[in-house]
């Protein structure tokens, strides 16, 4: 058979191959796009499937087999993948926002996010992990009565990678706003992203007051990363290791942010990264669902909106929002 005569067979062939590994052996429970292919959603991971032709075009080479690849460890069953990346999937379509809006762009976009917040997640867990294993062993006297103090391996690089990743998110949170507003300045401030925000929806639109509450915990973001890369006496991070307090105990490690604007008190180095990635995940999760209701386009004349679905009417058990009509006085979800 001649090559040209068997490229078309196999393009004209149906398609069928494995995806996943040992460890994983889940269904396929969702899918999504994005310019670098398409990807699969099992139960504990996400795929990256690319078809020969995709790899090839010309298909020069016949026997060029489809490829796929894990790229992220964590699946359905993942909070940050039902809170943000489905969420995304449900909520960034372009029949319910117009073909102005760059639902793509959007859905990639979270697909970004979803890597960043699971990446802080997995490190905040190691962290804790390696903390719980030392405060388990205990302290240890030596013979002259001193007391060793233990340390937690690149804890001072932990703290900077999250905070690095956290400022990422950050820059992808603006990232939003700006595929529909405009600054009206080469800076694209949230204080200017906002007055645009204002002015197209109103001071008191839902969309306006979220933005309004997310611009302290972004400065903050925005205030650690600059401590940390630029330290300045009045605008500092101080990392502590185990130390010893004056009443005799040993404190776990810490964190303390000095900063006039934004000043984070003495916490628990595990708490920080906690309660960072939890506010996170919500402005993430909240900007999603306010950006979309803000710019949805009319259902023929029904009364249209978003809303938060109960536990069980949700597909997948961690995202919580849909499309919703309103119908004799009730809403209902679409789709």
């Amino acid at each position: 058979m001649h090559a040209d005569d068997l490229t078309d067979k196999k393009r004209n062939a149906s398609v069928s191959f494995a995806v996943g590994d040992a460890n994983d052996i889940t269904p396929i429970g969702d899918m999504f796009t994005t310019n670098e292919g398409l990807y699969l959603i099992t139960n504990m991971a996400i795929y990256l499937v690319r078809l020969a032709d995709e790899i090839d075009p010309e298909r020069t080479n016949p026997n060029l087999p489809n490829v796929h690849k894990k790229v992220l460890n964590h699946g359905l069953d993942h909070e940050v993948v039902g809170r943000v990346l489905l969420t995304a999937k449900t909520l960034f379509d372009k029949n319910h926002l117009g073909p102005n809006f760059n639902c793509h762009a959007a859905l990639s976009n979270a697909f970004e996010l979803t890597k960043l917040l699971t990446e802080m997640q997995d490190i905040r867990a190691h962290l804790a992990t390696n903390i719980d294993a030392i405060i388990k062993q205990g302290l240890k006297t030596g013979v002259d009565g001193s007391l060793r103090l233990p340390i937690v391996s690149k804890l001072a690089t932990h703290i900077e990678t999250i905070i690095k990743k956290a400022d990422q998110v950050r820059d992808i949170i603006f990232a939003y706003l700006k595929l529909v507003y405009n600054s009206g300045t080469n800076k694209n401030t949230i204080e200017n992203l906002y007055s645009d925000i204002v002015t197209k929806h109103g001071a008191q639109s839902g969309l306006a007051q979220f933005v309004d509450s997310m611009m302290l915990p972004l400065k903050f973001i925005r205030n650690v990363r600059n401590a940390i890369e630029h330290p300045k006496e009045d605008n500092r991070v101080l990392i502590v290791d185990f130390d010893l307090a004056t009443n005799g105990t040993v404190d776990p490690p810490s964190i303390e942010l000095i900063n006039k604007e934004t000043p984070q008190p003495k916490i628990l180095v595990t708490f920080f990264m906690e309660q960072l990635v939890g506010h996170l995940i919500d402005i993430v999760e909240y900007l999603m669902a306010h950006l979309c209701a803000s710019n949805m386009q009319r259902f023929g004349g029904f009364e249209c909106g978003i809303m938060e679905l109960s536990p069980e009417r949700r597909r997948h058990k961690n995202t919580r929002f849909s499309y919703a009509v309103r119908l004799q006085g009730q809403w209902q979800p679409l789709g």
